[in-house]
């Protein structure tokens, strides 16, 4: 029997995390035919055969194979062409998928208007988390936690609209459009470079070619943080890391109009910085160093540093 979703997991050197995810998988439920398909991008503390060993607990279908080519948009694109299902939905191997989450993508992808759909990711922080983490979270889309989550209605996510297309750890897409859209850009997200938004700069291009992505309330799951991602190095590197993937996702026109601009930004931080952050309140001063960083980042892949 054709599959109409496959379940896709990109990992690498992750055995316990992974293991974990999938015994939330083993408890899914769905009428449609689903299988699941494990994306090993490398590993060597024997995550292959962790995953070969728990599909045999799942209630589909499950397939491992390897991706020799260091990158998440590597074994993302691999998965895009090996997947069995008319549509495939994405999640990292750091999850916990609530009951109903396959039946909540699979049925959405049975109305043939829709093209994409997206779930709700809700961190599971680490106990060591520092506190002014915990203070911005509930503000913050995305960044090191992945956090989505945008409330239980259903809904159309449109451009210019309050919910921004789906996060890599729980987003679905139709798999030949997927493929007709060329993919992920592989000099973005994880691997050699610690650069995030390739699923960004893939969405902007997959919209193009029509249907509608939905936010799916009922796909909803939680994403269990290390507590290296907690750190303030991490966090400023993370936005830097994202400034770097603003100028490649960005045509190099006005060059020079724009470094200009950046570099500006950089310095009216600085000035603020000396100036003793003056009375802004912690929650505002992370800000300010979140979009500092962001703009550092953006300036040094202009200038390829």
């Amino acid at each position: 029997m054709d599959s109409e979703l496959t379940v896709a997991i990109c990992t690498k050197d992750r055995r316990d995390d992974l293991d974990r995810t999938m015994r939330s998988l083993a408890s899914q439920e769905w009428s449609g035919a689903w299988d699941v398909l494990v994306v090993d991008n490398g590993s060597s503390d024997g995550t292959d055969d962790v995953a070969r060993e728990r599909s045999e607990d799942l209630p589909c279908p499950a397939s491992v194979l390897a991706e020799p080519v260091p990158g998440l948009a590597h074994g993302r694109n691999r998965a895009l062409r090996e997947a069995a299902g008319r549509s495939i939905v994405f999640i990292d191997d750091d999850v916990d998928c609530d009951p109903g989450w396959v039946a909540a993508h699979g049925e959405a992808f049975r109305d043939d208007t829709v093209a994409g759909s997206g779930g709700p990711i809700r961190p599971l922080m680490p106990d060591d988390t520092p506190p002014w983490f915990l203070e911005i979270l509930d503000e913050e889309i995305g960044g090191p936690t992945s956090r989505y989550e945008f409330g239980d209605e259903p809904g159309d996510i449109v451009d210019g609209g309050p919910i921004p297309c789906p996060f890599g750890a729980n987003m679905g897409m139709l798999r030949e459009r997927a493929l007709e859209a060329g993919g992920f850009r592989t000099d973005l997200g994880w691997g050699t470079r610690m650069i995030p938004s390739e699923e960004l700069e893939f969405f902007r291009r997959y919209r193009l070619l029509g249907g509608r992505i939905v936010y799916l309330p009922a796909a909803s799951l939680v994403h269990r943080i290390q507590s290296r991602r907690t750190t303030w190095d991490y966090y400023l590197r993370w936005n830097r890391g994202y400034g770097r993937s603003l100028a490649l996702m960005e045509p190099p026109r006005h060059a020079w109009d724009r470094a200009r601009r950046v570099a500006r930004q950089v310095k009216l931080f600085l000035r603020w910085r000396r100036r003793g952050r003056r009375s802004a309140s912690e929650a505002e001063a992370i800000r300010r160093f979140a979009s500092a960083e962001q703009a550092r980042g953006e300036l040094l892949e202009m200038l390829r540093l």
